[in-house]
C-alpha cells in the first residue's frame, strides 16, 4: 500500500502542487519504504545454508578424520602402554555424535594438536601427515562455520524488528497524508477518491502475514477492505480492535456481489464484537473474492 500510496501522489504531482506539506511527506514515505525495503532483504533472506555448511563439515568431513586419528592415538598409547593418554583420546562414533558443535570444536582441537605432535608414530598407524594437517585445517574453518547459523539467526530477528519499526514511523506520515490529501477533495473529488483507494490494503499472493484496515465507517454502511486471490487451503483471523460492537465480516463474490462463505455459514459471519473470529475458507469460495466489512 505504500508504494501505491508514493506512486499515485507523484502521478498525481500536479493536483497537489499548491499543498506544500504534501510534497514533503511523499518524500518522507519514500524514504521509509527504500529503507523497509533494504531491512526486509536481510530479513527475509534465507539463510539456511549456513547450518547446511556446518553440517556438511562436521559429519561429511571432520567426523571420519576425527575417528581415525582417535583411533590411531589410541592405538599409539596402547601400544605405549600410556593408559591414561589412551582414554583420554578414545573417542566413539557414538560420543561424537552427541556432542554439541562447541564440544565437536574443543575435541576437534584437542586430538589435533596432540596428533600434529605425534605425526612420526601415527604415520606407522596409518594416519598420514596430510590426514593430519587437513583436519588441522578443518578446525581452523569449523571455527568460523560454528557460530554463523546462531549470528544469522540473529541478524534475520533483528531486521525483522527493523522492518516492523520502520512500517511504524509510517503511521504518522499516512496519517498527515491523509489530513492534507483531503485539502483537495473540493476541487479535485475523483483525485481525492482515488487517493482514499489507494490507502486500502489489497492482497493479491499467498503466504501469511497481517494487514490492517483503518477508515471511518458509517451505520449500515459496507466496504471492500481489500482484494484476495483464491486459494483453497487459506486460512484467515479477523480482528476488531475498534470501539464498535456490531462489526460484522463477510466475503463476497467481486463480479455479482454476492455475500458467500464456506460450508456451513449462509449469508453474513458471525459477530465479530468479542474481537477475534477464525475461518477457514477451504471450500466453495468464489474466485475471484474480496473481504468486506
Amino acid at each position: 500500500m505504500f508504494k501505491r500510496v508514493n506512486f499515485f501522489l507523484g502521478d498525481q504531482a500536479a493536483s497537489f502542487a499548491a499543498y506544500v506539506l504534501v510534497a514533503t511527506k511523499k518524500a518522507e514515505l519514500l524514504a521509509i519504504i527504500v529503507s523497509t525495503e533494504l531491512a526486509d532483504t536481510t530479513a527475509t533472506a534465507d539463510n539456511t545454508g549456513y547450518a547446511e555448511q556446518k553440517n556438511d563439515l562436521r559429519y561429511n568431513v571432520m567426523t571420519p578424520m576425527f575417528l581415525k586419528i582417535s583411533r590411531g592415538l589410541t592405538a599409539h598409547y596402547f601400544n605405549t602402554n600410556d593408559f591414561v593418554n589412551r582414554k583420554l583420546y578414545d573417542f566413539n562414533s557414538s560420543e561424537i555424535e552427541k556432542m554439541t558443535d562447541g564440544e565437536f570444536d574443543e575435541k576437534a582441537k584437542f586430538i589435533s594438536t596432540r596428533a600434529t605432535a605425534l605425526a612420526a608414530p601415527l604415520l606407522l598407524l596409518g594416519v598420514t601427515a596430510l590426514n593430519i594437517s587437513g583436519f588441522a585445517s578443518n578446525c581452523t574453518t569449523f571455527d568460523t562455520y560454528q557460530p554463523q547459523p546462531l549470528q544469522k539467526r540473529d541478524e534475520t530477528s533483528a531486521y525483522t524488528d527493523e522492518v516492523a519499526r520502520l512500517l511504524g514511523t509510517a503511521d504518522p506520515v499516512l496519517a498527515s497524508l491523509d489530513i492534507n490529501c483531503a485539502l483537495v477533495a473540493t476541487d479535485f473529488p475523483v483525485v481525492y477518491g482515488e487517493y482514499k483507494q489507494t490507502r486500502k490494503i489489497v492482497s493479491l499472493g499467498g503466504g501469511s502475514g497481517t494487514q490492517t484496515f483503518e477508515e471511518p465507517l458509517a451505520t449500515s454502511e459496507i466496504k471492500i477492505i481489500c482484494e484476495i486471490a483464491y486459494s483453497a487451503s487459506r486460512q484467515m483471523q479477523f480482528f476488531n480492535q475498534g470501539s464498535a460492537s456490531s462489526i460484522k465480516f463477510f466475503f463476497t463474490d467481486m463480479i455479482n456481489s454476492h455475500r458467500i462463505c464456506d460450508r456451513g455459514c449462509s449469508g453474513i459471519l458471525p459477530d465479530f464484537s468479542s474481537g477475534r473470529y477464525k475461518r477457514n475458507t477451504r471450500q466453495r469460495l468464489a474466485k475471484p473474492c474480496g473481504l468486506a466489512v
